[in-house]
């Protein structure tokens, strides 16, 4: 690496969670490593807003592993389950996943995906520009 390149941060490394429903369309951040609670509950840190979702539903975690983050996902024994490529995962059973794999709590649909490096700042070109380039 020479000196005109930065070091990427660990938030451009990580993951960030894409999270879909017919109420929600959002995202949130993962961290580096360590253990992520999900649920209706305000103590969650993904709070999810979906009645079919329990107040503190499942535990996705994120790990160190030899060819890099590992992310697994357990049910605390929610009312409607925990489902892990079209399978229901058992309370307290921890399943592993892949970057880009649903995983589907309540009716929300949950995708974590890596994170991307900043485009940086763009130029924005007025109308007149185009105007006078097709001319």
């Amino acid at each position: 690496m020479t000196e005109d390149e930065e070091e990427p941060s660990s938030q451009e490394q990580g993951f960030h969670l894409l999270l879909m429903s017919p109420q929600i369309f959002a995202t949130q951040s993962l961290p580096d490593v360590g253990t992520v609670t999900i649920g209706r509950s305000s103590k969650c840190v993904v709070q999810i807003e979906d009645p079919l979702v329990s107040r503190e539903h499942a535990r996705l975690h994120v790990r160190a592993a030899a060819d890099g983050l590992s992310l697994s996902i357990e049910d605390t024994g929610s009312a409607n389950g925990t489902r892990v490529r079209d399978a229901a995962i058992k309370a307290g059973e921890e399943v592993k996943f892949q970057v880009g794999e649903a995983v589907i709590v309540g009716s929300t649909l949950m995708m974590a995906l890596p994170n991307r490096a900043s485009a940086g700042p763009r130029r924005l070109w007025s109308h007149a520009y185009f105007e006078a380039r097709v001319e």
